[in-house]
């Protein structure tokens, strides 16, 4: 038995030559030995890492806002475990992550596997990018949706140059380009409980489908620990860890400003769509964040952390004497709220000129980067709705995602 096969290897004579077909087949004898001593010394390596007392993983994320996901660790893998919100108990995916090089441990064959650090990512939501960006991990995106979604230069060069490929989505996804892509993973919208067909496809070919539901968490911050998923991902939570602890000390430096407080104007948010007007839940995260940034919001003390389907003539009666009107959908003008009902007129705060939009880091039919980078900048959100509520208290503010209406 060969012990050091490399050493072996390294220090064969120089001076010893191989004579026609003796000497070919001798050489090809040494070559899978060494092959074969190499595969060895691979799978004693793997048995011992799951033997072993040593921890794979020293620096480990703890959760410390978000509802949405949680993760255990053990010595040689770990659980990301992705939760319907308030249910954790009732409707919960499981998904093993391990190293690369690793069987899966005993007992785990039935969970979706994803194997760690990930190398091909394909992201189909705009919110996964501010994610990859707080990251740099760029060189994993393998796929993204449509580049209709997209803010970010760097992906919009990789679309350009062919290293990043378009997919589609929902129904109309290209589910061959996605299996020949071979990706370690495919991250999604929605939660435990979503039947999607296309997704139970791609999972029935081995390729792990993670589901991401930022949006539903109740606060911004909650929002951005979702960066911890792409952490884990990576094997990089020390960095993550240290991320989402800057953005929080960063966020609370704005709620501070606006604790003491008397003057509160009032707000309404959203825009109609065929009679129904849905506005944010009082514990939704732009809810909570209205009331941080200093607003009187009409729904403040609604509990609901989605959007709230309200009738149209209800709102509208708000939005009369209502101070301010935040995020009107997709509408860029006065004129576009015209277009879609001319009673928008009659808001004191179409009167006014006191309608803010966030779609100021979005330019023709691109993405919008407010649902991009706006995830891991819940700070830049909160100065801004600061800024737009309260200006006095940030004079020296621009608006960074929000414009006000011309």
């Amino acid at each position: 038995m060969i012990k050091n096969c490399t050493y072996c290897f390294r220090h064969m004579p120089i001076h010893f030559h191989f004579h026609g077909w003796l000497g070919s087949v001798f050489f090809l004898l040494v070559i899978i030995s060494f092959s074969g001593c190499k595969n060895g010394s691979d799978e004693v390596a793997q048995n011992e890492v799951y033997t072993t007392t040593k921890d794979l993983y020293p620096h480990k994320t703890k959760i410390k806002e978000a509802i949405g996901f949680g993760v255990t660790y053990h010595k040689n893998y770990k659980l990301l475990q992705i939760y319907q919100h308030y249910e954790k108990e009732s409707d919960t995916i499981t998904y093993l992550l391990k190293p690369r090089d690793l069987p899966v441990p005993e007992g785990k064959e039935n969970l979706p596997v994803i194997n760690t650090p990930i190398k091909k990512l394909v992201a189909l939501s705009s919110s996964h990018f501010g994610l990859i960006a707080q990251f740099d991990a760029y060189h994993t995106l393998t796929a993204i949706s449509t580049k209709d979604y997209v803010w970010d230069e760097k992906i919009l060069a990789g679309i350009a140059s062919g290293e990043i490929q378009e997919v589609g989505e929902g129904g109309s996804m290209n589910l061959e380009k996605v299996v020949d892509l071979n990706p370690d993973v495919v991250m999604v919208i929605g939660f435990p409980g979503s039947k999607n067909k296309t997704y139970q496809t791609l999972s029935e070919f081995g390729i792990p489908v993670l589901l991401n539901a930022e949006w539903q968490e109740p606060t911004l911050t909650a929002r951005a620990e979702w960066l911890k998923i792409i952490a884990i991902l990576m094997d990089q939570e020390e960095k993550g860890e240290k991320d989402f602890d800057h953005i929080v000390s960063e966020y609370n430096k704005m709620v501070k400003l606006t604790e003491n407080i008397s003057n509160m104007p009032s707000v309404i948010c959203g825009l109609p769509f065929k009679g129904t007007w849905y506005v944010p839940g009082g514990n939704s995260y732009l809810g909570n964040s209205l009331k941080e940034a200093g607003a009187d919001y009409f729904w403040k003390d609604d509990t609901a952390t989605g959007g709230i389907p309200m009738d149209f003539e209800m709102v509208y009666n708000k939005g009369l004497e209502a101070d301010i009107w935040i995020n009107p959908g997709v509408a860029r003008s006065k004129e576009d709220l015209l277009a879609k009902d001319n009673r928008f007129a009659d808001l004191k705060p179409f009167k006014t000129g006191a309608i803010y939009n966030n779609n100021k880091r979005q330019e023709g039919a691109t993405g919008n980067d407010y649902y991009a980078s706006g995830v891991v900048q819940p700070h830049i959100i909160l100065a801004d709705l600061i800024k737009i509520i309260q200006p006095e208290l940030l004079p020296d503010h621009e608006l960074y995602f929000f414009k006000r209406f011309e």
